[in-house]
């Protein structure tokens, strides 16, 4: 559930002009898939917010990590 959740809501952020230039299963997805396994393996504040920054650089190259 925790993963669907993230992936609508980045989805809804992102808007309609990200669903339409990119497959919002390969970005979206990506934070979706991140958030469902960090609750499976238990990960913590911290962990979760490292995993989900993972993601977002093989999401379509999002830099906003970097900061």
């Amino acid at each position: 559930m925790a993963g669907y959740e993230v992936m609508v809501r980045v989805s809804l952020a992102a808007g309609l002009s990200h669903y339409e230039r990119f497959h919002s299963t390969a970005t979206a997805g990506t934070f979706g898939a991140v958030a469902a396994a960090a609750v499976l393996l238990g990960l913590d504040e911290e962990q979760t917010a490292n995993a989900l920054a993972m993601a977002a650089t093989q999401a379509a190259g999002n830099w906003e990590r970097i900061n």
